[in-house]
């Protein structure tokens, strides 16, 4: 199935964004003020732009940084820190106008400088950022003038515009980079209409107003992200208004919420895919017939009506029917009479055990649907124990060397930042992504595909870039280094106060836009 976005006309997406200027809705009808407080279900880690996955951390970050160029919620490329740019017959020369009057939480004038020592920062070897693939494509940035930059390149790179627009791209103050390098942690200093004013490791961040925004005036005064990992929690809090917005909501609370008239409901379709992560390189798991097997093990339709209550969808590729790049290409369907026989040819007609590692209240239903899947495994013999790790600690473990890696199974829901398959294709799925290096914490290699995926990313014709990307989805699929469960729904709920909250691509929560009714 072709995706409807890559039949857009690339160099008409180029076009666009020349014509478009404004980042923020009109105020005329809005109203500013007053203490923004959202429950998440984990703490943030890092601020830093290029160490987290963790799109909570981007929904922090969104206010606090900005890129060259941003996307809005129909996934559109509009101006950010850049007013126009334009794209060279060459191919691979980006040259973008930089807007001017604009300053850094530190009081420092952004210009083409600052940009030059962002991009420096995340390409730089020593650093080894864990999100640096995604511009992995940049050979070098120039500075033309104050206001004007030359990004050049290494190929052609047919989603490049989605690659700045995501959060590792975001724009940090030169001398915030010569002071912090890589550990700019806690000391973030940008350009957005919020700057940090406090935070409490595992309990909450707080943002506060930017006065020198060059947008105007914030519409928040304050924001604060309070860590609540327990969802029920989270949904009393709500009830009891002393939150305003609540994220990952159980499923059972969600018919409640949506008949309380001073609530609302907010789902949208994500470009996050649950799996099982499965280490390739240890026993049982480096034969393929098993993994296969757990596939088949799998009843997504019983998942998402039962355990996810209707809210999601199963997953037919290891990307979302959102992301450009899309094909339904999973041929895996409950059966686990074929998941016993493959288990039999593989060398385990009695099954064997393993361990399954789990967030719990990072994901909807985390914990809950690694129980599911313990059961629906146990049923072709295989014995899996649950073990339900702290997000920290997992995101760290996670990404050990494979030498020192302990990973069998683990749950994990990658979406993608960019809104196209080149994002989870470079950090996840090629070879030299082993962790420490990227993000292949399946420790997955296949020769075929990381040629697929390094042809596609040179690839500018959008009808044959998506025939690679087919191709590429049906091989690894077939691999199986992912078990395929569910394309998710970002489930919200807030108090009938707030206004303008929009899920950005990259299931990243936008503050840029929300106001609050006065009471």
């Amino acid at each position: 199935m072709k995706s409807p976005r890559f039949a857009v006309s690339y160099r008409l997406l180029v076009a666009v964004g020349l014509a478009l200027c404004c980042l923020l809705p009109t105020a005329a009808a809005q109203q500013t003020g007053g203490k923004l407080t959202v429950a998440i279900g984990v703490p943030a880690v890092t601020l830093a732009p290029g160490k987290s996955i963790a799109s909570i951390v981007n929904s922090i970050t969104e206010g606090i940084y900005e890129g060259l160029v941003e996307r809005d919620a129909s996934g559109a490329v509009l101006p950010g820190l850049a007013t126009s740019w334009s794209l060279a017959e060459d191919d691979v020369t980006w040259t973008l106008t930089l807007r001017q009057g604009v300053r850094f939480h530190d009081g420092t004038e952004f210009s083409a400088d600052d940009v030059k020592a962002t991009f420096d920062r995340i390409l730089n070897p020593d650093f080894a950022l864990p999100l640096s693939s995604v511009l992995k494509v940049v050979s070098r940035v120039d500075v033309v003038d104050p206001y004007t930059v030359k990004i050049i390149t290494g190929s052609p790179t047919p989603d490049f515009l989605n690659r700045l627009a995501y959060g590792v791209a975001v724009i940090i103050s030169s001398d915030a980079v010569e002071k912090y390098g890589a550990d700019i942690d806690w000391t973030p200093v940008g350009t957005g209409p919020y700057r940090l004013e406090s935070y409490v490791p595992n309990e909450s961040v707080t943002l506060v107003a930017f006065p020198d925004y060059w947008g105007g005036t914030p519409l928040l005064d304050r924001v604060e992200f309070r860590t609540v990992r327990e969802p029920g929690t989270r949904v009393a809090l709500l009830e009891a208004g002393e939150v305003d917005i609540i994220v990952d909501v159980p499923a059972t609370d969600l018919p409640g919420l949506k008949a309380q008239a001073d609530k609302a409901v907010l789902l949208a379709p994500s470009t996050r895919v649950m799996h099982i992560g499965v280490n390739t390189q240890v026993a049982p798991f480096d034969n393929v017939l098993v993994r296969q097997a757990l596939n088949y093990a799998i009843d997504q339709d019983g998942l998402v009506n039962g355990v996810l209550q209707g809210v999601g969808q199963p997953a037919r590729s290891i990307i979302s029917p959102v992301v450009t790049g899309f094909s339904p290409v999973s041929e895996y369907r409950y059966d686990p009479d074929t998941a016993r026989r493959l288990l039999a040819e593989a060398g385990y007609p009695n099954g064997f055990s393993a361990t399954l590692w789990t967030p719990e209240g990072r994901y909807f239903q985390d914990r809950a649907t690694a129980v599911a899947v313990q059961s629906m495994l146990g049923d072709i013999g295989v014995n899996v124990d649950v073990r339900v790790i702290d997000w920290a600690t997992y995101l760290e473990i996670l990404r050990r060397p494979v030498d020192s890696s302990e990973t069998q199974l683990y749950l994990l829901g990658w979406e993608s930042g960019t809104g196209d398959i080149g994002y989870v294709l470079d950090l996840i799925f090629h070879t030299s992504t082993w962790p420490p290096a990227g993000w292949n914490t399946m420790f997955y290699s296949n020769p075929e595909v990381d040629a697929l995926i390094e042809t596609a990313r040179v690839t500018m014709d959008p009808d044959t870039r998506q025939a690679l990307a087919t191709q590429i989805q049906e091989r690894i699929v077939s691999d199986a280094p992912w078990v395929l469960l569910n394309v998710t729904e970002e489930t919200a709920a807030m108090s009938s106060k707030v206004n303008g909250l929009e899920l950005l691509p990259g299931d990243v929560y936008s503050l840029k836009t929300v106001w609050l009714d006065k009471d």
